[in-house]
């Protein structure tokens, strides 16, 4: 079975780059060969569960160590996620290829590296660049380039962008499609159901309004301005609803990504009879898009709602905070749908919107025209993903030093993860231990691991897995002592007696100091256990 990592900006509750995630999987889960899916998540459980028919693991995107095992064990890593390469902040790089931090771009940008150490193939999957301000992270990024096998990025301006890096003249970057042009409709909670159906009962039009808080410029509150004045002149025309859409529910960096912000200031200032239905919290991405395909128009700062609405043929109004707007409206035809958020007003805004209402079939045709063409372009980057899985490319020769390094590098980390492990063990931190371990390769596993997995799924309730790894824990030659003496009691526990009796009977005779065991047979003799 092929082992495929994937790398991005999940789990941060961001449904924009979620659904990418969410269109990954249901493409890669549509192949006939089976595969073992590993995510890297800011947010391990949810994540988990959120995509759990896709059946995949998930691990800690910061865990250092961990990263590196699963990257030394995958057949491809897979970066991709959003718009992951661009640096509008500070970039400290002296933490380049070390541990122990939370810079997402540093570890994002190292990632390529890893896999050329270990000899991974490695993709970057449909993925977009914006502003890079630093000389040092240009170099990082250009220099990773040369060390992927696959090159796809989801526009010709992040193309552009990646192209001018030092470098990479080396490298092919080829244009596909964001991978949200894919996403699809899922089922649907019922609160989620009863939002829905509220939402269908509203006035028309329906007019969904995704910002982003993006006040680096001090441009918020003239788009605010700007867009509220529009929204109410439109609605004291035609009537109807607005439905406000948070697309970031907090992130890491909250005064610049948490939407209720900008939409607060935004509802705040439409006229205080407007009917506005205000979602909140996080939205999961078929949900999302669910919400876009009842919408009427839609005015979208934001990329993702700008794509979604696109392939719901939902008449968009685009607000270009950064390039990214503007490329994609452009590749889906409609450019002319789109304002500079630098050259807003009132006038403009409310211009587009009678544009849109007015011309709706018109430019309905012409996006889900450009849609069905992208939907497939990205489709383009899982055939790329098939194709790397089944003809491997061929790892770069290296000489003895270079091996002795990179050896020495690698043992150190897994030293420091093998710690890590031990010390949760020994402080009976169980479901870390199972965090930690989870994703790990089962056969790269050594007994002593496998033991504590065990032990810990064991003492977590989780009996099925307890069992898996109680039995391999045997089987790679771990005390048998110990394996049947806690998965004796383990098979006492689910009332099968026989190998309860089994396992004690033998641990007991390999260490028959241990009078508790007498204890444990004689009660599941008389059935008290």
């Amino acid at each position: 079975m092929k082992r495929i990592t994937i790398f991005g900006y999940f789990g941060f509750d961001n449904t924009g780059d979620d659904s990418v995630l969410e269109s990954m999987l249901n493409d890669l889960r549509s192949s006939k060969e089976e595969s073992e899916i590993i995510v890297f998540s800011n947010a391990v459980k949810k994540t988990q569960e959120q995509y759990r028919k896709y059946n995949i693991k998930c691990a800690k995107w910061d865990e250092f160590e961990l990263l590196n095992m699963i990257i030394h064990d995958s057949d491809l890593l897979i970066i991709g996620g959003g718009g992951l390469y661009n640096c509008y902040l500070d970039y400290p790089k002296e933490l380049f290829l070390k541990g122990n931090h939370s810079y997402f771009s540093i570890i994002n940008f190292e990632l390529p590296y890893l896999a050329r150490l270990y000899q991974v193939p490695c993709m970057i999957f449909g993925a977009g660049a914006s502003r890079i301000l630093s000389e040092e992270a240009e170099r990082h990024i250009g220099r990773s380039l040369t060390y992927c096998n696959r090159i796809t990025v989801r526009d010709e301006g992040s193309k552009e962008i990646l192209s001018r890096l030092p470098y990479a003249e080396k490298c092919n970057i080829e244009v596909t499609a964001d991978p949200v042009f894919r996403l699809t409709g899922q089922a649907l909670s019922s609160s989620e159901q009863c939002t829905l159906e509220y939402l269908k009962a509203q006035k028309k039009p329906l007019i969904g309004v995704s910002l982003r808080n993006w006040d680096l410029h001090g441009n918020n509150e003239k788009t605010v301005t700007a867009v509220a004045n529009a929204i109410n002149d439109f609605i004291e025309q035609n009537g109807g609803t607005i439905v406000l859409l948070p697309f970031d529910d907090g992130g890491i960096l909250e005064n610049i990504s948490k939407d209720s912000l900008i939409l607060n200031q935004l509802e705040e200032q439409l006229n205080s009879n407007a009917n506005v239905l205000r979602l909140s919290g996080y939205l999961k991405p078929a949900y999302a898009l669910t919400l876009i395909k009842e919408c009427t128009l839609s005015i979208c700062m934001r990329l993702h709602p700008t794509i979604m609405s696109v392939s719901a043929g939902v008449p968009v109004l685009g607000l270009e905070y950064d390039p990214k707007v503007r490329n994609i409206m452009k590749m889906c035809n409609v450019e002319d749908q789109c304002i500079d958020i630098g050259e807003i007003d009132s006038d403009s805004v409310l211009e587009r919107l009678n544009d849109l209402y007015t011309n709706y079939s018109q430019i309905r045709n012409r996006e889900l025209t450009a849609a069905k063409t992208l939907r497939e372009k990205a489709f383009q980057n899982i055939q790329y993903v098939w194709e790397l899985l089944e003809h491997k490319a061929e790892s770069p020769k290296r000489d003895e030093l270079m091996e002795a390094l990179i050896k020495a590098f690698f043992d150190n980390l897994e030293k420091e993860y093998l710690q890590k492990i031990q010390i949760l063990f020994n402080d009976m931190k169980y479901l870390d231990v199972i965090e930690l371990t989870a994703c790990m390769a089962d056969d790269s596993c050594s007994a002593d691991i496998i033991y504590k997995m065990a032990f810990s799924y064991h003492q977590a309730g989780d009996s099925e897995h307890a069992l898996k790894y109680y039995n391999m824990a045997l089987e790679k030659g771990f005390s048998e002592f110990w394996v049947r003496y806690n998965r004796g009691q383990l098979y006492a526990s689910l009332e099968n007696r026989d190998k309860a009796k089994t396992d004690l009977i033998k641990a007991y005779k390999l260490n028959p100091e241990r009078d508790d065991l007498l204890t444990l047979l004689k009660n599941i003799m008389e059935s008290k256990v």
